[in-house]
């Protein structure tokens, strides 16, 4: 990235040295400030408005400093010529975890029914287009086994927030500039996110760091050199090639010149600049970027059958705990001991992968969620499946009849 000259106007009155002036310095880093020779000379702006250099600030005076890194992100800074540096804090996420709620919990026992059973494998076999209905219908249920298990699920709420240079036609109006005072944190300027646990973004000019410059694409002219014709106004035929010939006649397009008058500058030369919309002045801000996104890790206990978990995705089951606080603190006291291993981990997870972001809410839930095994005989083999989730669906790997053209 080229050095950007290292200048300040001086600003309007704000609590700073003894004069009242504060001054905004633009660095490529905090070792280019420390190693500006300490000019004593007193340059003039293209305005005639004085500009200073860092040799003949007041070395008491404040300076708001606007340090440009490499990838464009600027971070602002507030130190004095005299050795003092003082960063403003970051945004350090808090963690108040509360305290540990021991409560009671009540695990449900109860089994799917005969009538419920064979009910969720007719429309088992119904959804297929090849599955006869048959065996559902005619075989002998012989015994139930329960494989209810558990899911615990954790959403962490976060906002994330990032500062880069925008650039955009200026059109008149207020410019909110350094002249107004020192840019704020980002993280000071009060947001609320539209929706929780949505996914959201919001963007606004940071206060106090809008300028009005020349624009650097077409230098205020307003206008570029056509691309298309590279400012002359006119284009090769596309009729004839350039030639000004079509077989044996003259080319009636171009009448021979195989030129045209261009298609893009309509013979101009030039067109408006994309930039600035042809104003020549463009306005220079640090766009804020607020991102609100919901974060969601599962864990579901070991069942320990040859049931499918992925299933359990698209069902739900019975709430056993849900809790929703600024921070959440892990479960400790339920009766599946993998469930309160888990509760700790992925919260320590959250808190980590995060850090850097500002946890607005966190919410998590235990599901109980049913799982039965039926065993059941048709035409004398003995088969099973499994009933699962609150919505009672089926799912039978060695369904007997898997085509129902079949010779029955």
């Amino acid at each position: 990235m080229a050095n950007v000259p290292v200048c300040a106007r001086t600003l309007s009155p704000t609590p700073g040295d003894a004069q009242g002036n504060v001054y905004l310095l633009a660095v490529d880093s905090i070792s280019d400030l420390h190693s500006m020779p300490l000019d004593t000379e007193t340059p003039q702006g293209e305005d005639g408005s004085e500009l200073r250099t860092a040799g003949s600030l007041n070395q008491d005076a404040p300076i708001s400093v606007i340090i440009l890194n490499d990838d464009e992100s600027p971070r602002h800074e507030v130190l004095t010529l005299g050795g003092k540096f003082e960063p403003p804090s970051p945004y350090v996420p808090p963690y108040h975890s509360s305290a540990p709620v021991e409560q009671l919990f009540t695990i449900p026992t109860s089994l799917v029914s005969e009538d419920a059973a064979r009910q969720a494998l007719l429309e088992y076999a119904k959804k297929k287009c090849c599955y006869s209905s048959r065996p559902a219908q005619e075989m002998l249920l012989q015994d139930f086994h329960p494989f209810n298990t558990f899911r615990y699920r954790l959403d962490t709420f976060t906002e994330n927030r990032l500062c880069h240079w925008m650039t955009e036609p200026y059109y008149g109006g207020e410019v909110d500039g350094a002249g107004n005072g020192p840019p704020p944190n980002r993280w000071d300027i009060q947001v609320e996110p539209p929706h929780l646990f949505q996914k959201s973004k919001h963007r606004m000019p940071l206060p106090h760091t809008s300028s009005v410059e020349t624009c650097p694409h077409c230098f205020g002219r307003g206008r570029n050199i056509c691309g298309n014709c590279c400012g002359l106004g006119r284009s090769r035929c596309m009729s004839c090639g350039g030639s000004g010939r079509n077989t044996d006649h003259t080319c009636t397009a171009c009448g021979g010149s195989g030129r045209v008058r261009c298609s893009q500058c309509f013979g101009s030369g030039s067109q408006q600049c994309r930039a600035c919309h042809g104003q020549g002045i463009v306005i220079k801000y640090i766009r804020l970027t607020i991102k609100w996104k919901n974060h969601n890790s599962e864990f579901l206990a070991d069942h320990q059958s040859d049931f499918t978990t992925k299933r359990f995705k698209k069902v739900t089951g019975e709430i056993l705990l849900s809790d929703e606080q600024r921070t959440l603190s892990s479960v400790t006291n339920f009766p599946e001991p993998s469930i309160n291993e888990a509760s700790e981990r992925v919260l320590t997870e959250h808190h980590t992968m995060f850090a850097d972001c500002r946890i607005l809410r966190q919410r998590h839930t235990i599901e109980w969620l049913p799982l039965t095994k039926v065993d059941y005989t048709w035409k004398g083999a003995e088969y099973h499946y499994y009933v699962y989730g609150n919505e009672n669906r089926a799912y039978a790997k060695d369904y007997p009849r898997k085509c129902c053209c079949a010779i029955m």
